[in-house]
């Protein structure tokens, strides 16, 4: 029973030691003087395992921060965000509050999971062009994951929903697909704009660009999966018609 007791507290402090690793790396980002007022706060919220994160300043400088500056992986998200003006006095006029809904605990164990996955995608293409994992990550996603019908809040947003769980929405196999890229070495972006459907409507919808050599294309990896023609939406240099960007 104490050997039992002795083991489990040890693999307690390796799992917390690895958690508080994986915060140094980005305690460590070199941030520029203006901008590391909020980047000791998102610190401070991953150490205490917060699920929601308050920054205080001008719009554009937190946006650029929290967009460009803070390392995070693709799946990283957050169920919703608030600006808020604040005018407590004449020199904070044109500074707002700007609260994030984000559960970083979550975020780290998820990465966990979709690091094993990746890890076996990438052993399984070694040795492939660039266009050739491209093609093959889309198909795995395709094979894979189903679309996740139902789906409300936070639920299928993610790579780990994707990658893990095998269900997401549009959000969940871009940031799925993106992840996927950014492990293997190719540029990939989230795209996100308006979507044309067949009863003459429209949805907000995410999809993909990646570079594939010197030149970017637009991937949807979701329609591929799910819209009424297979591998519709492979690569191409021009956005299809029935897509229109944000």
């Amino acid at each position: 029973m104490k050997v039992k007791k002795i083991f489990l507290s040890l693999c307690l402090c390796l799992f917390y030691g690895l958690f508080f690793l994986n915060i140094k790396l980005y305690a460590k980002t070199r941030i520029p003087a203006r901008y590391r007022a909020y980047h000791k706060a998102v610190i401070s919220a991953l150490k205490n395992k917060k699920t929601s994160v308050e920054l205080y300043g001008k719009e554009k400088e937190i946006l650029y921060y929290w967009n460009q500056l803070l390392p995070k992986e693709e799946n990283f998200s957050y169920s919703g965000h608030d600006f808020q003006p604040i005018h407590s006095s004449r020199s904070d006029e044109d500074k707002v509050r700007y609260t994030l809904s984000c559960d970083f605990y979550r975020y780290f164990l998820e990465s966990k999971g979709n690091k094993k996955i990746i890890k076996r995608l990438k052993r399984k293409t070694k040795g492939m062009s660039k266009k050739d994992k491209v093609f093959y990550v889309n198909q795995y996603l395709v094979d894979h994951v189903s679309y996740y019908y139902g789906a409300s809040g936070e639920q299928g947003r993610s790579a780990y929903s994707c990658l893990v769980q095998k269900k997401g929405v549009c959000e969940g196999y871009a940031r799925a697909f993106a992840l996927i890229m950014k492990k293997m070495g190719i540029s990939c972006r989230l795209v996100s704009g308006w979507v044309s459907l067949g009863d003459g409507s429209s949805s907000y919808h995410m999809w993909n660009r990646v570079k594939i050599k010197k030149s970017w294309y637009y991937l949807d990896v979701t329609w591929n999966d799910t819209w009424w023609e297979p591998n519709a939406y492979l690569p191409s240099r021009r956005l299809w018609k029935d897509h229109r960007l944000e």
